[in-house]
């Protein structure tokens, strides 16, 4: 039986691509850093920064909102409901 740890986990994994991850990777090991430690105070400057501060805003993954309509329908018993 494997011992549960106490420890609340407190890092978590994030995807790029093969070739960012290289690039990464050589920047930090040519520093003699991790690319966790790297990614990570990217991360806290970035958002310490308040918006018009910021080199760029992130867009490319927003999506348009759905457009929704509102249809009238009505349902047995009487009396109109809106779905």
């Amino acid at each position: 039986m494997v011992a549960k740890s106490d420890k609340t986990q407190t890092r978590r994994a994030i995807s790029v691509s093969g070739k960012t991850y290289e690039t990464l990777r050589t920047h930090c090991t040519a520093r003699r850093m991790s690319v966790s430690s790297l990614i990570e105070a990217l991360v806290v400057d970035y958002f310490a920064q308040t918006k018009s501060e910021r080199p760029f805003e992130c867009t490319h993954h927003k999506k348009e909102p759905v457009k929704t309509t509102i249809k009238k329908v009505p349902i047995t018993g009487g009396g109109v409901h809106e779905l």
